[in-house]
C-alpha cells in the first residue's frame, strides 16, 4: 500500500506540458528480497519518497520523466535516487472521441536507480548493499474513447548484476470525473 500526494506547480493548458511535485509514503509491507533475486536481500521498512515530475509536449512528440529520493525510516536500509526520462510520439490521434481507438503512441524510457549509501551487492556484511541499476523500457500506449489507456511494455536491465532478465508490463488506466480529460500516456517502467 502506498500513499501519494501530487501537486501541479505549473501547467500549460494548451499543450498539456507541466511540472509537478509530490510525496509518496510506503509503509512496511512485502517480502524479503528484491525482484525475486535471492542474492539481493531487502530490509522491510517504511519509506518516504519526495519527487518532481514533468511532461513536455510539442505537437505529437512528448518527453516525460521524474526524479525522486527514497528515504527509509530504518537507517540500515539503502537511500536511493531514481531518475527517469521517457519519450514518445503519437502516431495516431482520432478527432472523434467516440471512436474506439483514439490514440496510439509508442514510447521509450530509461530508468536509473542509484544507491546513495550501502552501495554494492557483493559485501556479505552489508545486508542492504544495492547496485546501480539501469533499465530500458520499450512500450506502446493505446487510448480508447479518450478515457482509458492500455499500455504494453518490455523492460530489460542493461547493468549488472541484473536482478531479472526482462519484465513484461501491462497497465490499464480508466479515467473518470475531472481526470477523464485527455492526458499524455504514462511512464511504463515497473
Amino acid at each position: 500500500m502506498q500513499n501519494t500526494s501530487k501537486f501541479i506547480l505549473r501547467q500549460n493548458q494548451q499543450t498539456g506540458s507541466l511540472i509537478s511535485v509530490g510525496l509518496s509514503i510506503t509503509p512496511t509491507t512485502g517480502g524479503g528480497n528484491f525482484a525475486g533475486a535471492k542474492y539481493i536481500q531487502y530490509i522491510n521498512t517504511t519509506e518516504i519518497q519526495p519527487f518532481v515530475a514533468y511532461i513536455w509536449n510539442r505537437g505529437n512528440f512528448y518527453i516525460q520523466g521524474f526524479s525522486a529520493f527514497e528515504f527509509p525510516v530504518n537507517q540500515n536500509q539503502v537511500t536511493e535516487m531514481y531518475n527517469d526520462i521517457g519519450m514518445g510520439y503519437f502516431v495516431y490521434r482520432a478527432n472523434d472521441p467516440h471512436q474506439l481507438i483514439t490514440a496510439v503512441a509508442p514510447t521509450f524510457e530509461v530508468h536509473v536507480n542509484s544507491p546513495l549509501n550501502h552501495r554494492g551487492f557483493d559485501n556479505p556484511n552489508e545486508l542492504a548493499g544495492t547496485p546501480d541499476v539501469v533499465n530500458l523500457t520499450y512500450g506502446l500506449n493505446v487510448e480508447f474513447y479518450r478515457n482509458s489507456l492500455l499500455t504494453f511494455g518490455f523492460v530489460t536491465p542493461v547493468t549488472g548484476p541484473r536482478p531479472f532478465d526482462y519484465e513484461a508490463v501491462l497497465l490499464f488506466n480508466f479515467r473518470f470525473g475531472r481526470s477523464a480529460v485527455r492526458a499524455t500516456p504514462p511512464i511504463t517502467s515497473g
